[in-house]
């Protein structure tokens, strides 16, 4: 009879600023590194269409970026922001571990090896009320396959009235960032009161919603510039506070790899992308494999929990879109990481 499980469900925890990972060790299924692909074993043999899946919540490596604040310092689940405008930034360790350009591309490792990785890509430009956004991507040699962001915060208001808001409806995702900003015509600087909570890249928004794209650079404490000055507006809106709920959600990844060089992704059995690149030759290659991290790359650190992971030699996804279907005969590893 089929088992009824009852209880939270248990997880791998790599807590943000961590330096841990899982390692497939070659030398635990084979002697020496072969050449000789037909001699290898585990999935070092395998050079056929296969699947990879995982159990995850991703944590935020924004943090909450500010000119003068340290962001939040008491989180697994978020790492501190040092203000930009502070002094000896080096000597703090969450700059040390990765600055705000790195956590910009930040990838979150979940399978690396010589022939194939997997990992969630942050795709922010900033980290000013912009906790990360993460698309999924798939690498083969030096081809890569990615989604759009599939992964990201939340900035609308529900049954809560923000006097300064711009209301869609009953809700608001905009809030008045200065009611009386200036221009020069034909000119794209804007002087406003402070610059205090812009950040380049961070999108600008007109007072009818209208987005004026985003912030070009900050000359000042005062000024910022626009890559365009059509639809400007005296009265100003930014992005309402972002919350990256998906710190708490659970989510299937799953990839799809055929030696025919058609690669699918998808999130929650959903697909999201097909692409077809040039495979000649395929295989995982003769070196250890890893599970959250690339320990030879820099910033490619995963953050978050790992609930369950697998690998198959079928190029399907597993049925259910909350469990990974153990089919024993195809599977070439699988890891659950505590019980129900």
């Amino acid at each position: 009879m089929p088992g009824v499980f009852v209880g939270n469900t248990k997880s791998l925890v790599f807590p943000v600023m961590c330096d841990a990972y899982l390692q497939l060790k070659y030398s635990d299924k084979n002697d020496s590194a072969s050449t000789v692909l037909g001699l290898r074993q585990g999935l070092w043999g395998h050079n056929k269409s296969f699947s990879i899946e995982a159990i995850l919540t991703p944590y935020d490596v924004n943090g909450f970026g500010s000119l003068t604040g340290v962001g939040i310092i008491d989180s697994e689940k978020t790492p501190p922001s040092i203000g930009t405008n502070t002094s000896n930034l080096t000597h703090f360790q969450s700059q040390d571990y990765f600055t705000p350009a790195n956590r910009n591309t930040h990838k979150m490792m979940i399978f690396h090896s010589d022939g194939f990785e997997l990992y969630l890509q942050n795709t922010t430009s900033h980290n000013f009320n912009q906790p990360a956004e993460y698309k999924l991507c798939a690498k083969i040699g030096s081809e890569i396959v990615e989604t759009n962001t599939i992964i990201s915060p939340r900035e609308r208001l529900y049954g809560y009235y923000d006097t300064s808001g711009f209301y869609d409806g009953i809700s608001t995702k905009l809030k008045q960032f200065d009611d009386s900003t200036t221009k020069p015509n034909g000119s794209t600087t804007v002087t406003c009161e402070s610059t205090s909570l812009l950040a380049v890249g961070k999108e600008i928004f007109n007072s009818n919603g209208v987005s004026l794209g985003t912030v070009q650079t900050i000359p000042s404490l005062t000024t910022f510039t626009l890559s365009s000055e059509v639809n400007w507006t005296a009265k100003l809106f930014i992005h309402q506070p972002k919350e990256a709920f998906y710190i708490d959600t659970m989510y299937k990844i799953t990839c799809c790899v055929h030696t025919d060089g058609k690669i699918r992704l998808f999130i929650n059995n959903i697909l999201l992308v097909e692409g077809k690149i040039a495979i000649t030759d395929f295989n995982f290659g003769t070196t250890d494999c890893y599970i959250g991290r690339d320990p030879d790359t820099a910033h490619t650190q995963f953050m978050g929990e790992l609930y369950e992971i697998s690998m198959y030699r079928t190029a399907e996804p597993s049925v259910a879109s909350t469990t990974l279907n153990i089919g024993y005969n195809d599977t070439i590893f699988y890891y659950r990481f505590g019980d129900l």
